[in-house]
């Protein structure tokens, strides 16, 4: 009988935690036949990606039982083309993810613009992209009492740091209301209620969060809990939260190589399908094959890409003093050739829909009222 867990069997054994020699050469066989049989042999071209979730999926399982992953943190890794290069490609040429920054800055504008001063904490804010959209949302509306707006850029990389506040230095020149940018150098986990309570300006009429496809870097739940805790404490009084709908924080080995290969193979399918050239195809699927790598090649201790579902955030954003807000989003429905659904979960978040499947949630929660 297979028995797989993150936990280390048989010392001796190439395959960690499968405890025999029978066991072992039975989940190689499982594993590994339905990835690596093809006869066409796996191209890294990414001019050729027709069969690159095939060689995905092997070369992680090779490196995750062959003890040949690395410990690097998947955006510190110096690759030929960084992974935050890819991720700003993919807000670019992946409509479910440039959607999902859509909705968010939606809201974001909403709480931001009904008040004079207020703190936007963009956390895990890379080079900066996805608020330079929102500042020139805000400077487009209207109806926006907005006069100054601190914003706190949390960023744990201090390279894309750098670039992302270039970038809003360079745009606040051209802002109808007064910026301040503090950069903040860190990741939220790590950083201390005080530290937070610092950086905050005394003078604010309300604190808002944005955590877009950030806080699953965050590697344990009760550190998760944590973070949004020290939010709490810290006076914030909404948060937006965007994240992929996946089950990867799951310990079990087996069941996570399932979800694991339920969701990329979903998002490869949609790559597919995309009016863009073969080219950026092969780029998209560069980055996600990386999480993958992430997800199932890397050991417990080691692996940062830790996507989980929204009922386990939405519990511990409960738990932490915060409640849902329903507001009204763009429609997207149609889109995507009639395949995207955009819908509001009973559960308490917005959940982005391809061909019936989840693939990313949102969920925005204010500050219990007393």
């Amino acid at each position: 009988m297979i028995s797989i867990s993150e936990k280390r069997g048989n010392a001796s054994a190439p395959f960690v935690g499968v405890d025999t020699p029978f066991d072992q050469s039975l989940f190689a066989g499982i594993a590994f036949k339905p990835l690596l049989s093809k006869k066409r042999p796996f191209s890294e071209n990414l001019e050729d990606s027709k069969f690159f979730l095939d060689y995905v999926f092997g070369k992680a399982l090779m490196k995750r039982f062959t003890g040949n992953s690395d410990s690097e943190h998947i955006y510190l890794k110096k690759y030929d083309i960084p992974q935050i290069e890819l991720f700003n490609l993919l807000t670019e040429k992946f409509p479910l993810v440039r959607m999902g920054h859509e909705c968010a800055n939606h809201l974001l504008a909403d709480f931001l613009g009904k008040r004079k001063r207020p703190v936007l904490m963009d956390i895990g804010m890379g080079t900066g992209k996805q608020l330079c959209s929102l500042l020139k949302t805000l400077a487009k509306t209207r109806a926006n009492k907005l006069a100054h707006l601190t914003i706190i850029g949390m960023e744990p990389f201090s390279e894309a740091l750098a670039k992302g506040k270039a970038q809003v230095d360079e745009l606040a020149q051209s802002l109808p209301f007064g910026i301040d940018f503090i950069p903040f150098n860190g990741f939220i986990e790590k950083t201390k209620t005080e530290e937070l309570l610092d950086l905050i300006p005394k003078e604010n009429d309300g604190i808002i969060v944005n955590a877009s496809f950030a806080l699953h870097h965050i590697q344990r739940r009760a550190e998760r809990l944590e973070a949004f805790q020290k939010l709490f404490k810290a006076g914030v009084d909404s948060i937006v939260l965007t994240e992929p709908h996946a089950d990867h924080m799951e310990p079990v080995f087996t069941k996570r190589f399932e979800n694991c290969l339920h969701h990329y193979r979903l998002l490869f399918n949609i790559i597919d399908n995309l009016d863009i050239k073969e080219k950026e195809k092969g780029a998209l699927k560069l980055f996600f094959s990386r999480e993958v790598e992430d997800v199932i090649g890397k050991g417990e201790e080691e692996r940062v890409e830790r996507h989980d579902l929204p009922g386990r955030w939405i519990d511990k954003l409960r738990k932490s003093g915060f409640e849902a807000v329903h507001h009204c989003l763009p429609n997207y429905n149609g889109e995507m050739g009639g395949r995207l659904r955009l819908s509001y979960h009973r559960g308490g978040y917005w959940q982005f829909e391809y061909e019936g499947e989840s693939v990313i949630s949102l969920m925005h929660y204010e500050r219990k009222s007393v």
